[in-house]
């Protein structure tokens, strides 16, 4: 029935973020969710953001170079 936001948030329920991000970002197509939810919820939190913002901000192409530079900002790479 397309109720994603209630999967995420059952997967949160569960203890399983990783899948709860994924539901967020290939469905809801939110990469700012995401990105809280894994600064919120996961106790790695630093591998999970860092994964997310190689995977989908600095790895494809972006209309918003806002994305661009909150992620080189969060990764520490102030030269970009």
């Amino acid at each position: 029935k397309h109720r994603f936001e209630h999967a995420a948030a059952f997967f949160l329920l569960a203890g399983k973020v990783r899948d709860a991000v994924e539901v967020i970002i290939s469905n809801l197509h939110d990469i700012q969710l995401a990105l809280l939810v894994a600064r919120l919820f996961d106790n790695d939190e630093q591998h999970l953001v860092t994964n997310i913002l190689n995977k989908e901000i600095l790895n494809k192409p972006h209309d918003d170079p806002f994305y661009r530079s909150m992620a080189y900002w969060l990764l520490k790479d102030h030269e970009h």
